[in-house]
C-alpha cells in the first residue's frame, strides 16, 4: 500500500508546526529557511486543487515545463504502473 500525505495544513500559519519565535529562529539558522504561508481560503480547496492552479503555482516557483511533465505525468505513470501503448 502506498500512502501520500501532502501536509496541506502546514501551508497556513496556524497549521505550521514550527510556530514559536525560537523554533522559527532555529529553522532559519539550521536550514536558512523562512516559511511563507498560504491563505486558509487557498488551502481550503485541498485535496481537489484544479490542475490549472497547480501548474500555475509550480510555474510561479520557477519550475520548468520539463520538470512539470516529470512531476505530473511521469510520476503518475510510475505510481499507477501505467506504460505507454506500443
Amino acid at each position: 500500500m502506498r500512502i501520500v500525505d501532502l501536509h496541506s495544513h502546514w501551508g497556513i500559519e496556524r497549521g505550521y508546526v514550527l510556530r514559536s519565535a525560537d523554533a522559527l529562529a532555529q529553522q532559519k539558522s539550521t536550514w536558512n529557511f523562512t516559511p511563507t504561508y498560504d491563505t486558509e481560503e487557498k488551502m481550503a480547496a485541498y485535496p481537489l486543487f484544479r490542475y490549472e492552479r497547480l501548474v500555475q503555482d509550480w510555474q510561479d516557483l520557477g519550475y520548468t515545463n520539463d520538470i512539470l511533465e516529470r512531476v505530473f505525468h511521469r510520476n503518475a505513470e510510475r505510481l499507477f504502473g501505467i506504460t505507454e501503448a506500443k
